[in-house]
């Protein structure tokens, strides 16, 4: 007879190596069915039952329609367990806005999402999508976060996605053009009008490798509210824009976020998951980019509980 406490797990193991290719295969299809029609820019309503203008040519927008009117699962995940009604969320970064739409959605009428997308192309976008869906607790701001106040340039890519003041060898090979865009700091906007700064609580950075600067010029945001911060880590622009992966981890460590999680997505079945954290060590490269939460050592980690589990 066979060993009863290894045998079930290899079975296991070696079914899902089985089926592997035909679940690959099957959500291939799927993804191929949905974008059929998907030929010229158009309103999409999302899994979540907001409207968004999308485009065929541009990647995040074929992706949403994709993958059934949804866009990064496990961010979408946090968002939904760790944001309430009436709180302050800030989206830097913000591209068309599905996130900002998210945040939207979680705070409802009572509660704000500031909206940062400095690339003029996306910010047209962004305020059309806001404006669609009566979403009036959206203020969008077309400046890029920074360190200090001013003006900065910016690389516009053709997607716009890849827009970024530290393009990478990707972006780089796409780049249409340079402007000058407006810059200021999360403090000083946020000092502009304290009506802000009730209980923020959670903070999105896609900023195509500037992070660091964005983070030099919020520390008081920081220190008076604690927020989760959702952040992707693009290491190639990063690099780019000459930022030490080590120096950016001493920083986050400084300012209080001593906890690092990447956020994993694990698709059970076409269009159905679950999200996990993983701690790692930003330091650390694994491929061009990695999805992160950073929290610190207070009751805001308890938003996120469930996905230790």
């Amino acid at each position: 007879m066979g060993n009863p406490s290894s045998g079930g797990p290899i079975a296991a193991r070696a079914l899902n190596r089985a089926v592997r290719p035909l679940k690959a295969a099957v959500c291939h299809a799927i993804r191929s069915y949905r974008l059929v029609g998907f030929t010229s820019t158009k309103w999409v309503k999302t899994s979540d039952g907001f409207w968004m203008m999308l485009d065929p040519n541009q990647f995040i927008d074929r992706e949403i329609v994709a993958a059934g009117g949804t866009w990064e699962p496990a961010l979408r995940s946090i968002i939904k367990a760790a944001v309430k009604p009436g709180e302050v969320c800030i989206d830097v970064g913000a591209h068309k806005g599905y996130v900002s739409c998210l945040l939207a959605q979680a705070v409802g009428p009572t509660g704000r999402v500031l909206a940062f997308e400095p690339d003029p192309r996306a910010f047209e976008a962004l305020a059309v999508n806001r404006d669609r869906n009566g979403f009036e607790q959206i203020e969008v701001f077309p400046v890029a976060l920074g360190d200090k106040t001013g003006h900065i340039d910016l690389s516009l890519t053709q997607m716009l996605g890849n827009t970024s003041s530290f393009p990478n060898y990707l972006a780089a090979a796409e780049v249409i053009g340079v402007i000058k865009v407006e810059s200021k700091t999360l403090d000083s906007i946020l000092n502009e009008n304290l009506s802000y700064g009730k209980k923020i609580t959670f903070i999105k950075i896609d900023a195509e490798g500037a992070e660091s600067l964005i983070f030099d010029g919020m520390q008081d945001a920081l220190t008076q509210h604690s927020p989760l911060i959702a952040m992707e880590v693009n290491f190639e622009s990063l690099k780019a824009g000459g930022f030490d992966l080590g120096a950016i981890k001493h920083q986050l460590i400084n300012a209080g976020y001593s906890n690092h999680f990447e956020l994993v997505y694990k698709e059970v079945v076409p269009g159905v998951g679950f999200t996990k954290l993983r701690p790692i060590d930003i330091t650390q490269e694994r491929g061009l980019l990695i999805d992160t939460l950073l929290t610190r050592d207070d009751n805001s980690r308890l938003r996120i509980e469930s996905f230790f589990a």
